[in-house]
């Protein structure tokens, strides 16, 4: 079965992380789980007692990525005539499990904002002006460290988001289009936003990305989180 996960690999068009993400669960659980069976094998069955391991071994999530796969696999398999029918269509979904997020309230936020401020090592990884703006935004990590001086208007008060920083495996940090077509939107900001922004712009020369690692060159969104 190797063989067709290898190809699945090729002929599937997904993001570079994507792929990656994908990659990654063939080579470290499905193929240890099921890689030495033959099509032939592979039964709604096997599938679901496969996945409800994954699933209470390492969590939903995993267990949902690999039916993803899975799935996206059998479907060559049918698409090739090499199966008859997909058997993940009919394996138990799984559900994930845990408290729903919430937004913080006013105060919340503003309490944690001032735990910021206040850190030394939080100013040191340049965390308090990066949090405002993902809070000021609400964009996502990487679009945030994706984001350039050319993409902000601050006389119009308007950031518009065209591009989200991703790492490939062999190549670093590269930045692509979002998504979706209405992932590449222009925002609003408020004022107290455009302030901050005009002060970091000043600060930073306005070349560049506007939240870099040193000068000009990109973060990486794990070492903010790391910080964070």
């Amino acid at each position: 079965m190797h063989r067709e996960f290898v190809q699945l690999g090729e002929a599937v068009r997904r993001s570079p992380t994507t792929a990656a993400k994908y990659r990654r669960s063939i080579d470290r659980q499905i193929l240890p789980g099921l890689g030495g069976l033959r099509l032939s094998e592979i039964k709604t069955a096997r599938v679901d007692h496969f996945l409800r391991l994954m699933n209470s071994e390492r969590g939903p999530a995993s267990a949902k990525l690999c039916r993803a796969v899975l799935s996206g696999v059998c479907g060559f398999a049918v698409r090739r005539d090499a199966m008859r029918f997909n058997p993940v269509r009919d394996v138990t979904m799984m559900h994930p499990h845990g408290r729903e997020a919430r937004a913080l309230t006013p105060d919340e936020c503003l309490r944690w904002l001032a735990v910021i401020d206040g850190d030394e090592f939080a100013r040191r990884k340049d965390l308090p002006d990066l949090v405002r703006f993902l809070l000021g935004t609400g964009c996502r990590i990487g679009e945030a460290l994706g984001m350039h001086w050319e993409d902000v208007e601050l006389d119009r008060h308007l950031v518009h988001v065209r591009r989200t920083l991703i790492r490939v495996p062999g190549l670093g940090l590269v930045t692509k289009m979002p998504k979706t077509r209405s992932g590449d939107r222009m925002l609003h900001i408020p004022t107290w936003l455009t302030a901050l922004l005009r002060e970091r712009r000043n600060l930073l020369s306005g070349v560049g990305p506007s939240f870099p690692h040193g000068v000009w060159v990109y973060r990486y969104r794990t070492t903010f989180q790391t910080a964070f």
